[in-house]
């Protein structure tokens, strides 16, 4: 392409493609995330490649320590999340200029009190307002993609919750949104997905015999979706398949809130969970393991909290666990992101409410 330029002829989509693969390759060798994010701000279109979802898994084979930028906290009367940097990102020059070159705060939506944050999956936020849905991406600064309304709304039934997953094709930048209803009075549940690649919605099947969540909030990892069900169980949607099953818990829990499941940063299925009593409690961790069509949780580490956190604190949730981190809440509002892999803190916060976190792409 170089040479392109100095003959005065105008790239090819081929030159130009190679020269985009030739930038991605570069990136992989950079040895650290601090230095991938301040390579990335060197131009809009490194940026873009540093944040695209295939760069990022190649990348996160190689280096498995991905920087906390912070949080995004629901307002407490609705309208748009804000965004809590994590102390680290204040002190680190790299980070907090490519903060800045984001678009963290959301300025680019019109500020509407009823904005609400539904869910997130990796970079992405999946917003509402009104009847509206709006994937953004504050990191690459794109525009944020409006969901048409179906025509005959997928949404009837008593609505549960809607997930943000990445997509069905190849297209790295594809998204899915999977929203789920329940049918009370038939004891029946069925999910409609929408598919960046088509720009459609598709409705399943209603499944018989299946009861409510005792809790609505949705936990997922890679293709599957989880609700906690039953004290000792869980309902289960595999969208591969679209496929609603039961699958028990590895632990009888002394509340529903003490456990929340998510990935590890290999992309694994866990489980994270609070186990013990209030004077002896340990975080523990288990992996989902497949087996053709069964999936049994089995034990990867439990540690005392005292030594997690390097002192005495008193938790009382596990609300969200993604890429290997997660938020644990304890008194006065207090947050703790933990890093799963080191067993440790990676980050402290004070919100008035629960967040979501956020990492380098």
């Amino acid at each position: 392409m170089a040479a392109q330029l100095i003959n005065g002829d105008p790239p090819t989509a081929t030159s130009l493609a190679d020269d985009l693969h030739a930038v991605a390759e570069i990136l992989l060798r950079l040895p650290s995330p601090a230095a991938l994010v301040r390579a990335a701000l060197a131009s809009r279109r490194w940026r873009q490649i540093a944040s695209s979802p295939g760069f990022l898994r190649r990348y996160r084979s190689r280096h498995t320590s991905s920087p906390l930028l912070g949080l995004y906290v629901p307002r407490s009367h609705a309208g748009l999340p804000s965004f809590q940097l994590a102390d680290s990102v204040r002190s680190d020059r790299a980070l907090a200029k490519f903060v800045r070159a984001g678009d963290f705060n959301l300025t680019v939506l019109e500020s509407h009190p009823e904005w609400r944050l539904l869910d997130c999956h990796n970079s992405r936020r999946l917003l509402s307002r009104d009847e509206s849905r709006a994937v953004y991406n504050p990191v690459s600064g794109h525009e944020p993609l409006w969901l048409p309304l179906p025509q005959n709304s997928p949404l009837e039934g008593t609505f549960i919750s809607e997930c943000l997953l990445q997509g069905h094709c190849d297209n790295e930048a594809s998204f899915r949104v999977v929203s789920v209803q329940h049918r009370g009075c038939d004891q029946m549940v069925r999910a409609a997905e929408y598919d960046s690649c088509t720009r459609q919605w598709r409705r399943h099947q209603w499944v018989k015999n299946i009861n409510r969540p005792q809790h609505d909030q949705a936990m997922h990892a890679g293709r599957l979706i989880f609700w906690r069900y039953e004290d000792t169980s869980l309902l289960l949607l595999d969208t591969a398949t679209v496929e609603f099953s039961i699958l028990g818990l590895p632990f009888t829990f002394f509340q529903p809130s003490m456990y929340a499941i998510g990935d590890t940063v290999d992309g694994v299925c866990c489980l994270v969970g609070l186990v013990g009593s209030l004077k002896n409690l340990h975080l523990q961790v288990w992996l989902l393991k497949e087996d053709g069509v069964t999936k049994t949780w089995e034990p990867e580490k439990k540690v005392p909290v005292s030594q997690v956190l390097g002192r005495d604190a008193q938790l009382h949730q596990v609300h969200v666990v993604t890429n290997g981190v997660a938020l644990l809440a304890g008194d006065r509002c207090h947050q703790f992101a933990i890093n799963l892999k080191k067993m440790c803190i990676d980050a402290e916060f004070e919100c008035s409410t629960l967040g979501y976190p956020l990492q380098m792409p």
